[in-house]
């Protein structure tokens, strides 16, 4: 049984500066009644002087005949500023300004492919508007599937959770619950499931063996099993190993470890499917062999999900299910690495998808090299291609005309690096 933390933390953050802020549950305000005209940067000209803003959401309502916007400042006293602008006049209308307290709802087990325009279509056929969807980052667990919503009121919030939680939608049975940012759950991308597996890592490699684990770890309690992967590093001179415990209280009891045999050995709780993900991911960016059978696709954002590279995938390539060996999330690069069974599938699907839009961002497509060299924070502005061209067509370009497009050729030698 998987445990799912379906709380917003309210727990002080600290910046570089040393300033202490607070969630966004508390520093987030709602906006009822914009004209229909209102857009993101005519929200931001009638709230900038109540503070720093860190987002806006604007939407319209549900009979169609106004707009919401949800703010979320930087700080709870400058939330507060902002309520001082209800019943402010805006052309015809009156405006209303609250704070958005217990409007959040927790929301998972959707279908895979979902984007935030399917959970806001889900909600508006339950005639509820939802004001901000919020996926989380894949950065350090590319299996994470679930979502924050924020809606228009706590009531509404109430019914949305009775009618969706455990709701049928594509075969999926929908686990819906009202977000508590009071109550604090420690989060931590180890341990996701029911916490009694620990994970060893720096193990010399000539005690690697279950008789010598179990020895170690069974005075802590029953151990249940015990894995060591098959894939690790054979130029390594340490290694890691997973031990799984009957009871929790055994596991949490074994993080106490910090050596073995004298040598120093760091004992966690384990998320062993992130964690072999990322050494595999590391391993094949690290690399110096070139593998043709491997591509990489970037921009990307950081809660791009593989179901969704996957989509596009099939959706601008002839590749099928079968074709496609395993998708890696590279987050710190801000991309993806795509496996495919050979390198003739791998070369036609690179020509396909460089160039493509995907989430208003223009994707590239290369060997392993290129993500390697991707300078990071590109995924939230379009990319454009560097080619060669004459002063004539460059003063075509600048003069507004498109630039021109790349011939397959083209494409081969990129992916190629000829």
């Amino acid at each position: 049984m998987k445990r799912h933390f379906h709380s917003e933390t309210l727990l002080p953050s600290k910046k570089a500066d040393g300033k202490s802020t607070t969630s966004r549950e508390v520093s987030t305000v709602l906006v009822n009644n914009l004209p229909k005209s209102y857009n993101l940067m005519k929200v931001r000209k009638v709230f900038f002087n109540c503070g720093v803003i860190n987002h806006i959401d604007v939407t319209e309502s549900l009979d169609k005949t106004y707009r919401l916007a949800r703010i979320e400042f930087q700080r709870y006293d400058e939330a507060l500023t902002a309520l001082t602008k209800t019943l402010k006049k805006i052309g015809q209308n009156e405006i209303t300004v609250n704070l958005l307290e217990n409007c959040t709802i927790w929301i998972t087990n959707f279908p895979p492919n979902y984007t935030q325009r399917d959970i806001k279509s889900l909600f508006l056929d339950h005639n509820a508007v939802a004001l901000s969807v919020r996926f989380p980052s894949l950065r350090y667990n590319s299996n994470r599937r679930f979502a924050y919503v924020d809606v228009t009121s706590t009531e509404e919030a109430d019914r949305i959770t009775a009618e969706l939680n455990d709701k049928e939608v594509e075969t999926y049975r929908l686990v819906v619950k009202k977000s508590n940012p009071i109550e604090k759950s420690k989060r931590s991308d180890y341990g996701a499931s029911e916490r009694r597996e620990i994970m060893i890592r720096q193990l010399d490699i000539t005690k690697m063996n279950e008789q010598f684990l179990q020895q170690e770890f069974s005075k802590f309690g029953e151990v249940e099993s015990i894995t060591i992967p098959a894939n690790q590093d054979p130029r390594s001179r340490t290694g890691y190993a997973f031990v799984t415990f009957a009871e929790q209280s055994a596991a949490l009891d074994s993080l106490k470890v910090k050596a073995l045999n004298e040598k120093e050995v760091s004992v966690k709780l384990a998320d062993r499917k992130a964690y072999i993900e990322r050494q595999k991911v590391k391993a094949i960016m690290q690399g110096k062999m070139k593998n043709d059978r491997i591509i990489s696709l970037f921009p990307l954002k950081d809660n791009t999900s593989k179901t969704q590279i996957e989509e596009i995938l099939l959706e601008k390539t002839n590749l099928t299910h079968d074709e496609l060996e395993e998708i890696l999330l590279v987050p710190d690069k801000e991309g993806a690495l795509i496996i495919l069974r050979d390198s003739k599938q791998a070369a036609r699907c690179s020509m396909s998808l460089n160039g493509c839009e995907f989430q208003k961002t223009v994707l590239r497509c290369g060997a392993v090299y290129d993500l390697r060299k991707q300078q990071t924070g590109n995924a939230t502005r379009p990319v454009t291609f560097e080619t060669t061209t004459s002063s004539h067509q460059k003063s075509e370009q600048d003069a507004g005309s498109p630039r021109p497009k790349l011939s397959n050729e083209d494409f081969r030698k990129m992916f190629l690096r000829k």
